[in-house]
């Protein structure tokens, strides 16, 4: 009976083409954040005060991410409701979840203490992932997840593509002022790092950045024509400099031609 097991095993890691990895929080679901849960406990007379790990923190900063009241009601309601779930990208989970040749995964910089809660509002929404990867509260959340892709890719070797949804992208840390925040920057670095090892067969990525649930269009429209206009002066600089090096290498072309003998 093992041996069968092991060798179902096998079979399914084999036939993973793509890896699917979904972040949680305003991702896939936008929980509160915690300015906004200060407002959600002031109107329900909650003292602004929640336990963490193992003691009282305050309601701020990235220890509210570790409480496990930032995940309860009131904040987060039982059942929770479909107003919370990014419909956009739950779709895409759904898709994911329903292909067996794709390995859909939850990485959430959320600390394991916090994986029930998780799971519960999973549930609410029937989303069941292959894998959810937490983050342990001693360990940074991007390096993290770096070395979660990498494992993930190691294990199921005859992945083809990688795809990836997530908030902490470019437009998130320009529109905070939050350079630290653009985790799809480094997500790409590293597969880009990858595929120079992978040699002939490179894998396909693509990393979908969810802009953060309060964005207007007018940002939006910001950050695409602050992107296109350096898309356009990069283009600007490579056509010069093409055209430089045509022409250097034409006069040096020029300056070594041998001169042709004249007729006596």
């Amino acid at each position: 009976m093992f041996k069968d097991w092991l060798v179902q095993e096998e079979t399914h890691k084999n036939n993973i083409i793509k890896v699917d990895v979904f972040d949680f929080d305003d991702t896939l679901v936008f929980t509160p954040s915690a300015k906004k849960a200060k407002d959600i406990l002031h109107k329900h007379n909650v003292k602004a005060a929640i336990e963490g790990t193992d003691m009282i923190r305050p309601l701020d900063g990235h220890c509210f991410y570790y409480a496990y009241q930032s995940l309860e009601p009131p904040l987060v309601p039982e059942p929770c409701p479909c107003s919370m779930l990014n419909q956009g990208v739950a779709q895409q989970f759904y898709a994911s979840a329903g292909d067996p040749r794709r390995m859909t995964v939850i990485l959430t910089g959320r600390p394991p203490h916090l994986e029930k809660h998780i799971r519960r509002i999973l549930g609410d929404f029937k989303m069941e992932p292959n894998r959810l990867v937490t983050v342990p509260v001693t360990s940074s959340t991007l390096p993290k997840k770096i070395e979660v892709i990498a494992r993930l890719l190691d294990e199921f070797p005859s992945t083809e593509e990688v795809e990836m949804w997530d908030d902490r992208g470019p437009l998130k840390a320009k529109l905070y002022n939050k350079p630290e925040e653009n985790h799809i920057s480094e997500f790409r670095k590293f597969l880009t790092t990858f595929n120079s090892y992978r040699g002939e067969k490179p894998i396909k990525f693509k990393i979908n950045e969810v802009p953060p649930r309060d964005v207007t269009a007018s940002q939006l429209f910001q950050q695409y024509a602050t992107q296109v206009g350096k898309e356009q002066k990069e283009r600007k600089e490579k056509a010069k400099e093409k055209k430089k090096k045509a022409k250097a290498k034409k006069a040096e072309t020029k300056k070594t031609k041998p001169k042709a003998k004249s007729k006596k």
